[in-house]
């Protein structure tokens, strides 16, 4: 992954994160995660907490390979809570009604969410990153009653100069072709990235493989599940892609096309 891959993955987990509790819901959801590269003015702000930013900092290339570049990214966890006098609940939490929601957390609470989530991102997801140094600041009052919190995790990790597309981990083959994807983790290995469109098996005429999501002369099916199947025709030469991108109208890229036995063979 490139900067701009690595920043909006780590909003897509962001925003899929949810309370540990029983039922619980989204922490931030889909409308309270920012991917910023210097800290917004106060208008500029979510007006409802809470919510986090995902602040792009200077990244410095390896020496040995120039495509390699060292990120450091911080994110911020923003709360406020009301009925907080003296800031304590802006830290801790205050009184919640319903279990399992956002509302009156504090940001040592949003901050043990944040960390999962990004954690939670592996090489498998084109993705890894370590956790460098929390802090947080010092609350700071909005009127009576009310204070607002900042807690800041500071991550490090290394991303491409130009983007890069995840590839399949498991292909598998029988009278049909079949795919299998997927790691140990609950989610799909391809499916976890933010753009991902679906699966699609291509096939290219002769005994050649294609080279390229374009270079397929057909696509004999698609899928966005982990399991895939279609019936192969003599002549042609299968190999199965991961699709990237905002719609199958707008594909921004795909992995390198894989065969039965190329990866992992079962």
């Amino acid at each position: 992954m490139n900067a701009s891959q690595m920043a909006q993955q780590i909003k897509h987990e962001l925003e899929l994160a949810t309370w540990p509790e029983a039922g619980g819901s989204v922490v931030f959801g889909t409308r309270g995660v920012l991917i910023v590269t210097d800290l917004p003015g106060e208008k500029e702000l979510p007006q409802v907490t809470p919510f986090a930013l995902v602040v792009m900092a200077g990244g410095t290339n390896d020496p040995d390979d120039p495509n390699l570049i060292e990120q450091t990214i911080t994110v911020l966890a923003v709360s406020d809570v009301a009925g907080d006098p003296d800031g304590e609940g802006a830290l801790l939490g205050g009184a919640q009604s319903v279990l399992g929601k956002s509302a009156n957390r504090g940001v040592f609470e949003l901050s043990g969410r944040v960390r999962a989530a990004v954690t939670n991102l592996t090489g498998a997801d084109g993705a890894k990153l370590l956790l460098q140094g929390t802090s947080t600041g010092a609350t700071a009052p909005l009127g009576a009653g009310r204070h607002r919190a900042v807690d800041e995790s500071s991550f490090l990790g290394w991303v491409t100069a130009a983007p890069s597309y995840p590839h399949p981990v498991k292909v598998t083959t029988g009278a049909n072709w079949t795919y299998t994807g997927g790691t140990a983790a609950a989610r799909g290995h391809c499916s976890g990235v933010y753009n991902f469109l679906h699966y699609a098996v291509g096939y290219k005429a002769g005994g050649t493989p294609a080279a390229s999501y374009h270079d397929f002369d057909g696509i004999a099916g698609t899928s966005t599940t982990e399991a895939l199947t279609i019936t192969a025709i003599g002549g042609n030469t299968y190999s199965l892609v991961a699709v990237f991108g905002r719609s199958v109208n707008h594909i921004e890229g795909s992995s390198n096309p894989a065969q039965p036995g190329t990866f992992y063979s079962t």
